[in-house]
C-alpha cells in the first residue's frame, strides 16, 4: 500500500466517522420547543395558517415562556417570529377560541390522523383542531418560508371542508402582495 492510498483511506474514514457522529447527535437531540398557545377568533371554523419570518408581520408574542399565536379573522397569521423547532409534550400545545369578553375557551379536541367519513364522525359535535405540521413553502421563486397549517371545526365540518383553503390559494398567501415575501427573503439573505 502506498502512503497516498493510506492518507485517502484515513481521510475517507474520518469523513464517514464525523458524518455518523453528526447524524447520531441529531437523532439524540433533546431540544425541546417552547410551549404554544393558539388563540382563534370566536366561532371561527375553517383553515388557519401561520407564516413565519415575515419582516412586516406581527411581532412574536410570548407570555411566561409560551409562544402565543393570535389568529386573525382572515385565518392567515404573518409573524416576524421563526418556527418553534424541537419537540414538546402535547399538553404544552393549547388551542382556544377567543371569547367576546376576552375570555379564552379551550378547544380540547385534537385530531392528527386520517378522518374517515363515518356516521359516528358526522354525528360528533365536539370541536377539534386538525393538522399542524410545519412545512416549507415558496411563495415567490427562490424564497423559502416556513408555515404551519391547521383546520378547526367539528369532524362533520372538516369532512365537508367548510371554509377550508390551501396555503397557496387566493384566500391564503395568494392574497398577500409578493413584495411582502421578497422583502423578508432579501432581509434574510443580508444577515
Amino acid at each position: 500500500m502506498t502512503e497516498a492510498f493510506l492518507y485517502r483511506l484515513l481521510g475517507h474514514t474520518a469523513r464517514i466517522l464525523l458524518t455518523t457522529m453528526a447524524l447520531a447527535g441529531c437523532a439524540q437531540s433533546d431540544e425541546t420547543r417552547d410551549p404554544e398557545r393558539y388563540v382563534i377568533p370566536v366561532d371561527y371554523v375553517g383553515s388557519f395558517h401561520i407564516v413565519f419570518g415575515i419582516q412586516s408581520g406581527e411581532p412574536p408574542l410570548t407570555e411566561d415562556g409560551t409562544r402565543i399565536y393570535q389568529i386573525p379573522d382572515s385565518g392567515i397569521l404573518l409573524t416576524q417570529g421563526g418556527p418553534n423547532p424541537g419537540r414538546t409534550a402535547s399538553d404544552k400545545i393549547r388551542f382556544f377560541h377567543d371569547g367576546e369578553n376576552g375570555d379564552l375557551h379551550p378547544i380540547t379536541g385534537r385530531w392528527t390522523t386520517s378522518l374517515h367519513d363515518t356516521s359516528d364522525n358526522r354525528a360528533d359535535g365536539k370541536t377539534y383542531v386538525f393538522g399542524g405540521g410545519i412545512s416549507e413553502i415558496q411563495p415567490v421563486r427562490h424564497c423559502n418560508i416556513y408555515s404551519k397549517s391547521f383546520y378547526v371545526g367539528t369532524k362533520s365540518q372538516a369532512l365537508a371542508q367548510l371554509n377550508y383553503f390551501e396555503i397557496y390559494s387566493d384566500q391564503g398567501i395568494g392574497a398577500i402582495p409578493k413584495r411582502v415575501f421578497l422583502e423578508s427573503c432579501a432581509e434574510r439573505s443580508t444577515d
